[in-house]
């Protein structure tokens, strides 16, 4: 499958060509670009991205040796990946890991036994992965035999051991508590979320809002209070889950109504799983820190909901400051995946064609640009980001 990765949001995302300037009002092909499979957008102004040939792309805050990297630039370039993860807020330490398709896994950016910053990527050793996911300054895997171990810091109980807070942090992988197997995992800063081999989800995270029907957050894998099965799960701040029936349900804290069920926003919580209001099935989901989420339905269409601001970062062309409920992006486009950021919102999606569209804020670390003239501007639909040719 080809496809155009696109980005979107408020003023986070720097981009592009000198062809341009002012805010662009239609997706806009600019240059020739690098076919993609695959976008992640970190909650802090960094991004990475797997081309067709498998290759890791980064840039933004702290993808590599911890620096502002302005353009595109390949990790570990004799390695194919199929998958990548980031964390950490903007200009905060946390996790960059990737996955090689010999299950090994590599980190980077990340602090471990006070030794300081790893910056350069490297093996995490002894472990071979099905699934990880990163959390904040901790790391999560799904080993050969379905078990999730977790390692690093653990202030808000993501180790998911029964422990939480300064002191507690542990840098040998663990497993965690409840002997239970796993399918899938999904991380955030403060929690992280897993579906285990009955198709059931479990969150752990002392913040709160697990979906097990009140705010009270629990070091230990907690059951959501839902008994669908599910099949796929993204937890980055609003948590949202995708039945294996197509329905998307989602919960958590609601500031800006990025739980997407017309609830208004700010305050009203939602404890435990609920459908979005939208008729569709749905193939994907990609929640940010708190504010946002987007998906995308089985016709490939891209919606998104949350945190609009008033100049339209979820890319929907409505003024509105918070969008309740799942909201067409850029409709006559298809897409193949969708990865939400935030602080400020920053979104990128692949399209069928496999071209990178984003959108979003020029605020943040998070650069696309073209070389070698660039400078920023707001998007506020997706625009194609131009070639990607690393290093």
């Amino acid at each position: 499958m080809n496809g155009d990765l696109r980005c979107f949001g408020s003023t986070g995302v720097r981009a592009i060509s000198s062809q341009f300037s002012g805010t662009q009002t239609t997706p806009t092909d600019v240059l020739p670009h690098l076919n993609v499979k695959s976008i992640e957008v970190s909650t802090g102004g960094s991004a990475c991205l797997i081309d067709s040939d498998d290759k890791l792309h980064c840039l933004g805050t702290g993808t590599l040796n911890y620096e502002i990297n302005r353009q595109w630039t390949k990790i570990l370039p004799a390695k194919t990946f199929k998958k990548v993860a980031l964390s950490g807020q903007y200009g905060s330490a946390g996790y960059a890991c990737a996955q090689d398709f010999t299950d090994k896994l590599w980190c980077w950016n990340y602090e471990e036994n006070s030794s300081g910053r790893i910056k350069e990527p490297v093996e995490v050793t002894g472990i071979t992965v099905k699934d990880f996911a990163v959390a904040g300054d901790s790391v999560c895997i799904i080993d050969t035999a379905d078990k999730i171990f977790c390692k690093g810091g653990n202030q808000s109980g993501v180790l998911g051991n029964g422990t939480s807070g300064l002191g507690t942090e542990n840098y040998t992988f663990t497993e965690i508590l409840g002997n239970r197997t796993y399918k899938k995992i999904s991380g955030a800063i403060y929690q992280v979320c897993a579906i285990d081999s009955l198709d059931k989800i479990y969150c752990w995270g002392t913040i709160g809002w697990l979906g097990n029907g009140t705010s009270t957050g629990s070091a230990t894998p907690t059951a959501v209070n839902d008994v669908t099965s599910y099949s796929s799960i993204s937890n980055r701040g609003v948590q949202c889950g995708i039945t294996t029936a197509g329905i998307l349900k989602c919960w958590g804290q609601n500031s800006n109504g990025e739980v997407g069920n017309s609830r208004p926003s700010g305050g009203a919580q939602v404890l435990s799983p609920s459908a979005v209001t939208s008729a569709d099935t749905f193939l994907s989901v990609s929640t940010a820190h708190y504010e946002t989420a987007c998906a995308i339905n089985s016709a490939s269409k891209l919606f998104c909901w949350g945190d609009n601001g008033a100049d339209d970062r979820l890319g929907t062309g409505s003024t509105a400051n918070y969008l309740t409920v799942p909201t067409a992006v850029d409709a006559s486009t298809d897409y193949q995946s969708v990865s939400a950021g935030s602080e400020p919102n920053q979104n990128c999606a692949v399209t069928t064609s496999s071209k990178l569209k984003c959108w979003g804020s020029l605020s943040s670390g998070l650069y696309y640009e073209s070389k070698p003239n660039a400078f920023g501007f707001d998007h506020a639909i997706p625009y194609t980001v131009p070639g990607v040719t690393g290093n």
